[in-house]
């Protein structure tokens, strides 16, 4: 019996010791192999604020978007190819401006519907209801569907970058909408599943894994995009793995990544421009319109300062309103160098000056671009200029910026193509047009850019806007920030792009 026991002991106190050595060995299960974490977390310092697809043209929503929902189209930027999703192929007949688009037949939507051409058709005609997506979807003349999955669009004109724009035109449901208005539009076709109940505003988002996802399934079994305003909080919870992917890290913690075991910075050349743009609506005070006061407030603006104090030198000078890196740039484009005394001498001639400040009232929003409003207020304060910081409450800002009753904004546009780019920027209908201009010159010179098929002309098209825009003088370009990442050293599959349009939906991570 002593023997008996003594041989029970001893076989329990091995499993013991098979156990604790498979919890401890570096995340590997009992067979040896590396155990994927159910969930990625992926923090930021901004995230999902609207549901709807089409009502916003916000960066850190399209990331979420991108996991829920499918377009026709993707562009794969490591190669700036456009790449089949929902569209398995397509043509285009010049004679009749007509793209023919041949659809995926084993596609549902996440509450069962089956995908068809009639969703495309409904997608686009909402679409050009909301002025985020007007712009993309105003060259369309005519849909039709050739049974369930065969969609012919017909152009009103020739549109240079129309695929292009089909980018993130995510694909929604009729009757998804129809039974909830606003949790409607997160039913997509895309590899993870939204829900109200994992959606916490201005917290986090969790998706869960589609299992009925019509393309290849994802390891993640969940991914939780969750906002974290404070940028060292973000870092320290990389370090501690509690986040797995922190999004814009600012310069001043880079040094903190990288002297870190287990995780790593990635750097990387962006087209994000970062900016500031003047009201020019019907809302927006006067002296904005005085081309004096436009002029003298870049010149006000000591960009290298700037760039110093918030990147660390992680950045390059904008060179005009278009980022160098995007077709059809000229690098010979008027820029404003800092001129203090110019500056003062055009506000003076304004009506401006020491006993008579310019008082400008700036938004921003809290956690993004963290000392910058400082840093702008004391040099503006040297060319006379009384610089109010109104709020930095990221809801009242939104609220503020939606009524077009506001001074100054400071925002950032990720490059993608130019002339879609241009077009949401400027076009007086566009819903990124934060300078709110309308101006018919500028609107004809848009269009005529972007119909125009020929890349030489396009070119130079595009340089003559570029030189229009920085004499206009109603966007202050700051600089063209470079990317940068904090990755777990466990975390695979991610794809960093350099407009920030991410890929997530394939990254993963192991249990440390």
């Amino acid at each position: 019996m002593k023997k008996v026991i003594s041989l029970l002991l001893a076989l329990i106190m091995a499993l013991s010791l098979v156990a604790c050595g498979a919890k401890d060995d570096g995340g590997k299960d009992p067979s040896g192999d590396p155990v994927i974490k159910e969930r990625l977390v992926i923090a930021n310092g901004n995230m999902l604020s609207i549901l709807d697809t089409h009502n916003n043209n916000d960066l850190w929503c399209g990331h979420t978007y991108s996991l829920t929902h499918s377009a026709l189209v993707d562009i794969d930027y490591q190669t700036n190819k456009m790449q089949p999703e929902l569209a398995t192929e397509w043509s285009y007949d010049d004679a009749t401006m007509t793209y023919t688009f041949k659809l995926r037949d084993d596609v549902t939507f996440h509450n069962g519907e089956k995908f068809t051409a009639a969703d495309v058709i409904y997608t686009f005609n909402r679409g050009m209801g909301f002025s985020f997506k007007q712009t993309k979807l105003k060259y369309i003349e005519n849909m039709e569907a050739d049974g369930d999955y065969t969609l012919k669009i017909t152009l009103n004109t020739p549109a240079a970058e129309f695929l292009e724009s089909l980018d993130n035109m995510w694909i929604l449901n009729q009757k998804a909408i129809e039974a909830d208005a606003e949790a409607g539009t997160m039913v997509g076709t895309g590899p993870y599943v939204f829900s109200m109940e994992n959606f916490k505003p201005d917290e986090s988002v969790v998706v869960t894994r589609n299992e009925n996802y019509w393309g290849e399934l994802p390891k993640s079994k969940e991914i939780e995009y969750r906002k974290v305003t404070e940028a060292s909080a973000r870092v320290i919870g990389l370090q501690t793995g509690e986040i797995d992917i922190c999004l814009e890290v600012p310069a001043i913690e880079a040094s903190n990544i990288e002297s870190y075991e287990g995780v790593e910075l990635v750097k990387q050349p962006s087209s994000k421009l970062l900016y500031m743009a003047m009201n020019m609506g019907e809302k927006g005070p006067d002296f904005f319109k005085d081309e004096r006061v436009r002029k003298a407030l870049n010149y006000a603006t000591d960009r290298d300062s700037i760039i110093l104090a918030m990147t660390e030198g992680f950045a390059s000078p904008s060179q005009g309103c278009i980022a160098p890196s995007m077709f059809g740039h000229d690098p010979n484009v008027a820029t404003y160098e800092y001129d203090l005394e110019k500056a003062k001498s055009l506000l003076k001639e304004a009506g401006y000056d020491e006993n008579n400040k310019l008082r400008i009232e700036f938004i921003y929003k809290g956690g993004v671009m963290a000392g910058f409003y400082e840093i702008l207020q004391a040099q503006w304060a040297l060319a006379n200029v009384d610089l109010v910081l109104v709020s930095d409450d990221s809801t009242k800002t939104v609220e503020i910026t939606n009524s077009k009753a506001y001074h100054i904004y400071q925002t950032q546009w990720n490059w993608s193509t130019t002339c879609n780019g241009l077009d949401s920027l400027w076009n007086s209908t566009a819903g990124n047009n934060r300078t709110l201009t309308n101006n018919a010159e500028l609107d004809a010179m848009l269009a005529d850019v972007c119909s125009e098929m020929d890349e030489t002309k396009r070119a130079e098209k595009i340089g003559a806007i570029g030189d229009w825009l920085s004499d206009y003088g109603a966007m202050i370009p700051l600089y063209i920030d470079t990317l940068l990442t904090g990755v777990g050293s466990n975390v695979e599959g991610l794809v960093l792009n350099f407009n920030q349009q991410h890929v997530f939906t394939y990254a993963y991570a192991y249990e440390k």
